[in-house]
């Protein structure tokens, strides 16, 4: 032993009657045939030799030794003389009748079958087993193409045949999981009802044994109430003994089971007999515990005598036995304590030896059993002691908590076996342990007065504290009833379990997602609605169970005309939908009954078990799911999982699926960290396409490098070709057909193309690509045709389009965030508009390159967008002037403006006619139109004011002398006409009232209308700064008589005339002083 003590091998694992690797002799001599397995075997024997009663089931707890008395059996039956004597020889030792291989006038022995249960066909498995067992050469495929009536009629003749042996006993082990199987399949029980008569009427002597945790009806529970009272005329076939050991016996077992050194019993037995008398002595028996309890030391009595009736409780079915605590390895476990505390190095002199007390059982219970107990018809009680341990720790000690956990564990489960918690023995044990009776005493008082703990009179004995007389077990099975036969249970059924494509995740890099559907009756409409071409990031596929075989082949009509609908058959529905029942009954009791709300133990225990049988109907689900039969086009789907179909249909599906390997863009939505590197990349490739890497740097490795790689470079979308970088066409196969379906859909429009039309192409079968890598495989598809390509952008506020020379930034943001505000067009050109071509291009001043369609009306529109906004308004120009500029002001595509909008000015010619000399015409007008409005406007000046030496002086005496701001600029300006190549144009925007860059024909004409005026000013302006000492306003009175006269010689003149003349003479005066 690693430590002092230890659990006996024995004890370790259940029995399997299918196990033959064992000692007979040492299990047979470690068997204790206590009074259980004794009535056991009399009944059987009596029922044999005295009646025609032949089978038999014996239903007991899980681990109580059912298994184990039937291997006790088979060996007192052995066909080997020397099994069968030991065997015997230890039942006539422990009993005082001697009879029982007399009664089977056993002379050759019996043949044993030995056949253990599970969740299959019962009829094909139970005959296989006898076959073998019997020594019947037989096919195992063969049996079970057979009916049950087939399987009976097999089964009745190979026990005719005759058996070399006094008769056959067949065990059948787990019978409860054959029940188990016809109840979920919804079967009566037909084939157990006819073996029965089977075995009754068999030549050969035959006994059958049944081995079952509950009874018959139990496994019937979810069925109707017909086929319920047709189960339970069934069990009458079979004699039931029940078989679960009283606590004398229990007792017996869980001491036989604790090996200890000697020096360790000893002490224990030295240490603990008081205490064992002293709790003895409050729980009287007709036998004598106290050798037994002393034998299962280190367990605490009180512990001892609760182990028998809690292996005996509803929720210790499932696989728990008295002996799982002793032996398992679960945490706060009894194992765990002995390895914890009795370690081989433990000194026995010095060291006290702890006992496994009540509180760390409760502990034990609560830690691993919790969920367990909450689903069991102990829900209520328990969490009454879980309550009152609570208010115990808030309000107590740790004595406090002690007393408590002690009484609620025999409140629990000592109650219906007469082990109450009096008073006086939880003063009598607690101060064995240790404590003074006056701690003890007073705390005891004190959880009375919390109303922690009761007192009941009845009984003489302590309780926990009753906080709810709601029985809450009676009013869900009265609810269960009222609703189980016309409630939508598949309502509750609404939890979709995501399957991974696990193995076309790893081929592709590409997560695809399948979900799971339970169809019943309310909710059929729902398959009906499924999506027929989910995009990318969406639900590719269904996993769809109908409840119902009716229901099978209305989905079967939808399925084969969904191809992202699987269809699946499952006849094992019954526990789903009595799980999803309760939950239905659950919920409508908290929601009808009132007074819960009110009662914490109550909503308490409902939330609980609510929650269980989520998680239970979850599991269900699940199971249902993973065990159901699939079927899918031609597909090959036995013995997959689930991940493995839903790979293998997306395989299918998203068969042009390009593969890529990068989990930053390969998702349906990316991150902003990602979407902020594939903004970056996009803006790279747009505007550094040319460049080695797109320009990114060698130094460092940021996300949108490497994204680079990943997604263009690495599959050789950024080449050089004849030496160029750019963007070229995939050489990968997927790749190749992804970007050749939008090619396809371009071309075929023949019209323009928005990029969310492409988005929504690659983002559906075949191709399926994620959302974060699209819009950089668009961007690199477009880009492969710059030359081919006319690219569009819509105004997002007047929804009209219009042309753009190539991607640009704002292209690129659009293209991720409103990729139906771009688009592309195909250009399409025949031989003689590639003529055509040649001469536009010629007609262009600096063109080089390929003369493209798209290329020539970049050209075109730009050197429209460079022309000044007077030369693109003005109406001075040709007709044929003007045509060109409103085409190319309001081009938005290039096919339509170079071969349509062009070629229309050009009324008289084809277009094999038109030449390049006819539009350099056109272009030479236009190009140099603004520049020679502004020379006539320079003539205009200068014809009354020369530019000479002279006027560079006249214009700083005006600008000197005029308080007149305007006419001040004026000969500021006028004065840079030696040394401002713009003088003039700035004059006409002085005069206009309008800068450069919005003139336009009227400013023009105001400008001319203007400057005669200004003109005269500025010379009247000039006159008077040359006047010296004379004072202008004394002038007219001064020289009165000579003004006089000047008037009387100019009166015959108009008075443009008077005003020419005198300007002409003032002209010549001023000359003259300018000359002095």
């Amino acid at each position: 032993m690693s430590s002092m003590i230890d659990i006996s091998q024995k004890y370790k694992s259940s029995t399997r009657l299918d196990n033959d690797a064992f000692n007979y002799k040492d299990f047979i001599d470690s068997f204790i045939l206590h009074g259980t397995a004794l009535n056991v075997l009399d009944t059987i024997s009596r029922d044999f030799t005295k009646s025609e009663q032949r089978c038999f089931t014996i239903t007991g707890p899980y681990g109580t030794g059912k298994s184990t008395i039937a291997l006790f059996l088979t060996q007192l039956l052995s066909d080997n003389k020397n099994v069968r004597n030991c065997a015997n020889a230890k039942l006539t030792a422990s009993t005082e009748e001697k009879s029982f291989q007399s009664r089977f006038n056993i002379k050759k022995g019996w043949k044993v079958v030995k056949h253990v249960c599970g969740l299959n066909v019962p009829s094909a498995t139970i005959t296989c087993s006898i076959l073998q067992s019997l020594e019947h050469e037989f096919n195992e495929q063969d049996i079970f193409k057979l009916n049950d009536d087939e399987c009976l009629s097999l089964i009745a003749s190979t026990l005719d045949k005759g058996v070399k042996a006094d008769g056959v006993i067949i065990l059948l082990d787990e019978m409860g999981k054959a029940l188990d199987y016809q109840s979920r399949e919804n079967k009566d029980l037909y084939f157990f009802q006819n073996l029965a008569d089977v075995i009754q009427k068999s030549k050969t002597s035959a006994i059958l044994i049944g081995f079952l945790h509950q009874a018959f009806s139990e496994y019937s529970k979810s069925m109707n109430a017909s086929a319920q009272k047709d189960w339970a005329k069934v069990q009458g076939r079979y004699r039931d003994m029940g078989y679960i050991p009283s606590i004398d016996e229990s007792l017996v077992l869980i001491g036989d089971s604790i090996a200890k050194t000697n020096e360790v019993e000893n002490k224990l037995v030295q240490e603990n007999d008081s205490l064992i008398s002293s709790v003895l002595s409050y729980f009287p028996s007709q036998t004598d515990r106290k050798a037994p309890l002393l034998n299962s030391l280190p367990l605490d009595p009180i512990v001892s005598l609760l182990l028998g009736p809690i292996s005996k409780r509803s929720f210790s079915q499932n696989e728990r036995s008295l002996f799982g605590f002793l032996a398992s390895n679960e945490k706060m476990g009894f194992k765990q304590f002995i390895e914890q505390h009795y370690p081989s190095e433990l000194n026995i002199e010095s060291d006290k030896l702890e006992l496994y007390h009540p509180e760390l059982f409760w502990d034990y219970l609560q830690y691993n059993l919790n969920h367990i107990i909450l689903a069991s018809s102990d829900s209520k009680v328990w969490l009454e002691g879980q309550d009152a341990i609570y208010r115990a720790e808030q309000k107590g000690s740790d004595l406090h908590c002690l007393i408590t956990k002690t009484i609620a564990l025999l409140t629990l489960f000592g109650f219906q076996h007469q082990l109450f918690a009096k008073r006086k023995l939880l003063i009598s044990y607690f101060s064995s342990r240790g404590f003074s009776e006056h701690d003890v005493t007073l705390a005891i008082k004190e959880l009375e007065e919390w109303t922690v703990i009761i007192y009941r009179q009845k009984h003489d004995a302590l309780f926990v504290f009753q906080g709810s007389d709601i029985d809450i077990n009676q009013l869900i099975s009265i609810t269960i009833e009222e609703i189980k036969d016309g409630v939508d249970w598949t309502s509750q059924i609404s939890q979709a379990n995501n399957i991974l494509a696990t193995a076309h995740y790893h081929k592709t890099g590409t997560m695809r997602w399948a979900q799971t559907k339970i169809i019943g009756k309310h909710n059929f409409s729902e398959i009906v609605d499924l999506d027929t071409s989910p995009v990318s990031g969406d639900t590719f596929l269904w996993f769809v169970l109908p409840v119902e075989e009716s229901l099978f082949e209305r989905a079967k009509a939808i399925a084969d005309n969904n191809e992202h609908i699987i269809l699946g058959h499952q006849s094992q529905f019954s526990i789903l939908k009595t799980q999803a029942i309760e939950l239905i009954a659950l919920n409508k009791v908290l929601r009808e009954h009132k007074e819960i709300s009110h009662d914490f133990i109550a909503k308490n225990e409902i939330n609980h078990r609510i929650e269980l049988v989520k998680q239970s109907i979850f599991e269900a689900t699940d199971t249902a799911f993973k065990t159901a039969r699939w079927k899918y086009d031609l597909l090959s789907l036995e013995n997959k999982t689930l991940a493995s179909i839903t790979s293998s249909i997306a395989d299918h599906i998203f068969n042009k699926a390009p593969v890529i390997k990068n989990e930053l863009v390969n998702r349906s939505k990316p991150s902003g960290s990602a979407n902020s590197a594939i903004k970056k990349l996009l803006i790279a490739m747009a505007e550094d396409f040319e460049e080695e890497n797109l320009n990114f740097p060698d130094g460092s490795f940021p996300a949108e490098k490497g994204l680079y790689f990943s997604c263009l470079k690495n599959k050789e979308l950024h080449t050089k070709t004849e030496g160029v970088l750019g963007f070229s066409q995939p050489s990968d196969v997927n790749l190749k057909a992804l970007f050749n379906s939008a090619s396809h859909l371009i071309k075929s429009r023949g019209d323009i193309v928005w990029l969310n039309e492409i988005d929504d192409l690659w983002s559906q079968k075949p191709f399926g690509v994620p959302k974060g890598i699209r819009s950089i495989w668009i961007l690199a598809f477009v880009m492969t045709h710059l030359k081919d390509f006319a690219f569009f952008d819509k105004n997002d506020a007047t929804n009209q389009h219009m042309f753009i020379t190539a991607p640009d930034e704002e292209f690129v943001v659009k293209l991720m965030l409103k990729s139906s505000f771009i688009g592309v067009q195909l250009v399409k050109i025949d031989q003689e508009k590639t003529a055509y071509l040649n001469e536009l291009a010629i007609a262009l001043p600096h063109f080089s390159g390929d003369p493209t369609p798209l290329a020539i009306a970049q050209e075109y529109v730009t050197l429209f967008a460079g022309l000044s906004t007077w030369t693109r308004n003005t109406k001075s120009l040709t007709p044929s002037a003007k045509d060109f500029i409103l085409h190319s002001k309001t081009a938005s595509d290039p096919h339509d403006y170079l071969f349509t909008k062009i070629t229309s000015i050009f009324t008289t010619k084809s277009i094999t006619e038109i030449k390049s000399d006819d539009i350099k015409t056109i272009l030479n007008e236009i190009t140099n139109s603004h520049i020679e409005m502004v020379k006539a406007f320079k003539t205009e000046i200068t014809s009354y004011l020369p530019i000479d030496e002279h006027l560079l002086k006249q214009c700083t005496n005006v600008a000197v002398f005029t308080s007149d701001a305007k006419l001040q600029t004026f000969a500021q300006r006028l004065g840079e006409f030696a040394s401002n190549n713009n003088w003039i144009s700035n004059i006409i925007s002085l005069l206009s009232g309008k800068a450069e860059r919005n003139w336009d024909d009227n400013a023009i004409n105001k400008a001319k209308s203007e400057l005669i005026g200004v003109i005269e000013r500025f010379k009247l302006s000039n006159y008077q700064a040359s006047f010296k000492a004379l004072e202008y306003k004394s002038v007219r009175q001064n020289y009165k008589s000579q003004i006089s006269n000047v008037e009387s010689s100019l009166s015959t003149l108009e008075e443009h005339e008077r005003r020419a003349v005198l300007m002409a003479l003032l002209d010549e005066m001023t000359k003259g002083i300018e000359h002095a």
